[in-house]
């Protein structure tokens, strides 16, 4: 069935002027997640919210601190998720995700704040607190870079 031009039309006032997720806008429509997805991708509408990830090209004083941190009272890890993000999980050929992780443990509330203005201007990346004491961030190409520098083994 063709998209007609007041469907396109009402396809991008949603996406664009409102909040709605997918599926909501699938029930207004009639139209299947993956069959939207597809037309405002070739329609060249800008998704709402696109990964934005800064690679540090030299070693700053913020990437040295970042990495300090994480040697003394960090971690880094991966883990091993069952993939349920809706409507999308059928079409998958491998049922799990591997998610990274950055993890800053402290008990002192300004080495924590630090930590977390460190990595949104160093990365440009937000962490979040999943504790009272921890700050933990989710991002695969910060995890690497700083597994490269050596974080995250320093016991051994």
């Amino acid at each position: 069935m063709r998209w007609t031009i007041q469907e396109d039309k009402k396809l991008k006032k949603l996406y664009l002027q409102t909040n709605l997720s997918f599926e909501k806008i699938e029930k207004i429509i009639g139209r299947s997640v993956p069959s939207l997805s597809n037309r405002i991708t070739k329609l060249k509408i800008k998704r709402r919210f696109p990964a934005k990830f800064k690679c540090p090209s030299e070693i700053t004083a913020g990437l040295a601190r970042i990495h300090a941190h994480l040697c003394g009272d960090g971690n880094l890890y991966c883990s091993k998720q069952k993939d349920c993000y809706g409507p999308w999980t059928r079409y998958r050929k491998n049922p799990y995700r591997i998610k990274h992780y950055l993890v800053y443990n402290n008990n002192n509330q300004g080495l924590l704040n630090e930590f977390w203005q460190d990595i949104f201007s160093t990365f440009g990346i937000r962490g979040k607190k999943s504790e009272k004491n921890r700050i933990r961030v989710t991002s695969k190409k910060a995890y690497e870079l700083l597994k490269n520098f050596g974080a995250g083994g320093s016991y051994i």
